[in-house]
Order: structure tokens, then C-alpha cells, then sequence
């Protein structure tokens, strides 16, 4: 003869591995999107460092025209 099955602790169980597995895959999604960021981070902060040097250097040489131009 078997034991008898305890409905609510297998019920209890499953709940259990269910939220395991939850916590498993969204700890793989942090961490895909953690990876994604460092990598956009490893791009993107080089080129706007180089559109502001870039930006400056426009704005100072349009200066020096405007300057030349009024005859200053």
C-alpha cells in the first residue's frame, strides 16, 4: 500500500520550483541587460565626448569668423 498524497504540500512544492525557476530567468535577464549595457556604455560615452569636442570646436571657430567679420 502507498502513503497517501498530501495535495497541499505537493501544491506548496510546485508553487516552490515555479518561483526557483522565475528567480532563474530573471536573473538571466538582469544579467543580458547588465552585458547590454556595458556595452552600449563602451561606445557611447567615447562618441558623445567626441560630438561635444567636435560641437566646441565648430562653435569656436565660428566665433573667430564672427569676430574677423565685424572687423574687432
Amino acid at each position: 500500500m502507498t502513503a497517501p498524497i498530501n495535495h497541499p504540500q505537493m501544491a506548496l512544492q510546485i508553487a516552490a520550483w515555479e518561483v526557483v525557476a522565475e528567480a532563474q530567468q530573471l536573473s538571466a535577464m538582469q544579467r543580458h541587460l547588465s552585458d547590454r549595457a556595458a556595452r552600449l556604455n563602451r561606445w557611447l560615452l567615447p562618441t558623445l565626448l567626441g560630438a561635444a569636442a567636435l560641437l566646441s570646436s565648430v562653435c569656436v571657430i565660428a566665433q573667430i569668423m564672427i569676430h574677423l567679420d565685424a572687423g574687432v
